[in-house]
């Protein structure tokens, strides 16, 4: 899918290295933010609106 998108620096090469970074970098603040109480999930799918109302909710505010 990430292939489909046609930028210049799509490659698979580049792709696996995005990855990599993703669980090393990125996917350890979940459960960082999940053991200070910090983390909220929101379901993504949807329209654009919804996505924002959903975001609203959850973080208190209003949409």
């Amino acid at each position: 899918r990430l292939l489909a998108r046609k930028r210049a620096d799509d490659n698979e090469d580049t792709i696996r290295k995005r990855l990599q970074v993703y669980e090393a970098e990125t996917a350890p603040l979940i459960d960082y933010y999940k053991a200070k109480g910090n983390l909220r999930s929101v379901q993504g799918t949807g329209t654009v609106d919804e996505i924002t109302a959903r975001i609203f909710k959850v973080l208190g505010g209003t949409s």
